[in-house]
């Protein structure tokens, strides 16, 4: 995947990411059970202790919106995870890192 060793190339080359790395993999949900996906996260952070980049992986996912609703059917567009909702993560990583102008 082109997108893993864009990802793994950042930190080696920046100085954005002195902080920590952490990764894991998200527990299935109630709603997931069953629905074959599985969710890992993998985050950055600054010496500042901010989260400076992140890369959330979806294995099973189809061409759906994570936490979203099924517009079509699954033959054509594969499974929609409920391990996350991606407008949350979304929301959560830029509430938590607020450019200091705006705190």
């Amino acid at each position: 995947m082109k997108v893993l060793i864009t990802f793994s190339f950042i930190p080696a080359v920046t100085d954005c990411c002195k902080g920590s790395k952490k990764m894991k993999t998200l527990p299935p949900t109630a709603l997931s059970v069953n629905e074959g996906t599985s969710v890992i996260k993998e985050e950055y952070s600054g010496s500042n202790g901010l989260k400076v980049i992140g890369f959330t992986i979806v294995n099973g996912g189809g061409h759906t919106w994570p936490g979203g609703s099924r517009y079509m059917p699954e033959f054509m567009v594969g499974s929609v995870t409920r391990n996350l909702n991606a407008c949350r993560e979304i929301w959560n990583f830029f509430k938590g890192n607020r450019p200091a102008a705006f705190n």
